[in-house]
């Protein structure tokens, strides 16, 4: 652990924890929010998921040039962004907790400042934020409801009670992982806020992005399956939202395999569509539209 002390509960407000993985070279955007949160009240936690020699060597060359902050590196074997993220779930100290990536640029500014705004009853804090290629604006997402949060559900640019995750844990999925982990929490049944704020700018397109691996892309038919089982066993978890998710999982999966593969998925987990209610169906035709396309 590095930049621990020992009043940290009293001193921070929000936990970030950052799974790490084959990073060297492109630590850009983790510098520039890195070095300019020194002084605010964060617990930031890096789950490094060692595949290569040089990503933990700049990772702490970066976090020496920020004396002060709360920041900790825990390294070791995880195999998926999920197990990373419960690694470091089970070192938050403060109220609230965020799940960042390594390879975009938070405003953690934004989601302090929303913090401080919000309700004591509020649970989980929702809010907008930016694609981007490059330095290229891809879109600005201003999603204040829940149905259209269910399409892209951007686990980054929330912001959760830490009290309510005591019982949650993410999936192995390489990917759609947090989709399920919003599932298992019942999202519609939490004290949600919108805030007005950009907490985030999520950068696509490099090629060792996990949404850019096929194999990886592969997963998403795993967590699509998960997402079954769990609508299938447990009544409580299906409502609008959930359905929409699991509808949503199904066409990427869809969109994104090729040839016999999407025979395969469409023949397979074609009993998906019987799972939501009608309701459910439109509103998922209705957003797609809107948004203009699937991701």
């Amino acid at each position: 652990m590095d930049g621990v002390d020992s009043d940290l509960n009293q001193e921070v407000t929000l936990t970030v924890i950052v799974p790490i993985t084959r990073m060297s070279g492109r630590f850009n955007e983790l510098k520039t929010w890195i070095t300019a949160s020194v002084d605010l009240p964060l617990q930031t936690v890096f789950i490094h998921d060692v595949q290569d020699p040089l990503t933990g060597v700049e990772l702490r060359e970066l976090i020496s040039r920020c004396p002060g902050a709360h920041i900790q590196i825990i390294e070791g074997t995880y195999g998926s962004p999920g197990m990373a993220r419960n690694q470091g779930l089970k070192l938050a100290i403060s109220p609230w907790v965020a799940f960042w990536d390594a390879d975009d640029l938070p405003r953690p500014d934004s989601v302090l400042s929303s913090i401080s705004q919000s309700h004591v009853e509020t649970e989980v804090i929702i809010g907008n934020f930016i694609s981007r290629s490059g330095q290229v604006l891809l879109e600005n997402h201003h999603l204040s409801q829940l149905e259209n949060v269910a399409i892209n559900p951007a686990l980054w640019r929330m912001t959760f009670r830490t009290s309510i995750l005591k019982e949650i844990n993410f999936s192995s999925c390489l990917m759609g992982e947090d989709q399920i982990f919003l599932i298992d929490l019942n999202l519609p049944s939490r004290n949600i806020h919108f805030s007005n704020e950009i907490f985030y700018e999520y950068f696509q397109g490099h090629p060792l992005q996990l949404t850019m691996n096929q194999k990886s892309v592969n997963e998403v038919s795993v967590a699509l399956t998960l997402a079954k089982v769990k609508l299938q066993q447990n009544d409580e978890l299906r409502n609008i939202f959930s359905e929409i998710v699991l509808l949503k999982l199904f066409g990427t999966t869809l969109v994104r395999t090729r040839g016999i593969n999407r025979l395969k998925h469409l023949l397979i987990n074609l009993n998906v569509l019987c799972i939501p209610r009608r309701a459910s169906l439109a509103k998922f035709v209705s957003v797609i539209i809107n948004n203009k396309r699937l991701k």
